[in-house]
């Protein structure tokens, strides 16, 4: 079996760690909140310095596209996406339950939002 796990003594500060770059880049998206009648989710990203691509869109419960955000690149480690509950067309879209999906690089994160709980 590979061993992955390394036991590093971290007491001695003099001991330098170098943490190795990651061949594929890493994120993670938080949980969603309505802040000031707007929904939000933060994109954690890796600290590589890469140029991370993100793309996001909304969709309804039967798999309708109902918001696509323009695509963004961005450099930094964290990124926060809104959503004021609108359509394309900037028209109010009606209370449901809502698919958030975000990819960032590869990886494909979604997230429910659930108009009715509140």
């Amino acid at each position: 079996s590979l061993d992955l796990h390394e036991t590093i003594d971290l007491s001695a500060a003099s001991d330098a760690v170098q943490i190795p770059q990651l061949d594929k880049c890493h994120s993670r998206i938080g949980d969603i909140s309505l802040v000031n009648k707007q929904y939000q989710v933060q994109l954690f990203l890796d600290q590589s310095g890469r140029n991370h691509s993100i793309e996001s869109h909304i969709e309804d419960m039967d798999g309708n596209v109902i918001k696509t955000f323009q695509s963004s690149n961005t450099k930094a480690d964290l990124a926060e996406l809104q959503w004021d509950h609108t359509d394309n067309n900037k028209r109010q879209v009606k209370e449901g339950i809502y698919s958030w999906f975000i990819r960032a690089d590869d990886m494909l994160h979604s997230g429910t939002i659930n108009d009715n709980l509140i």
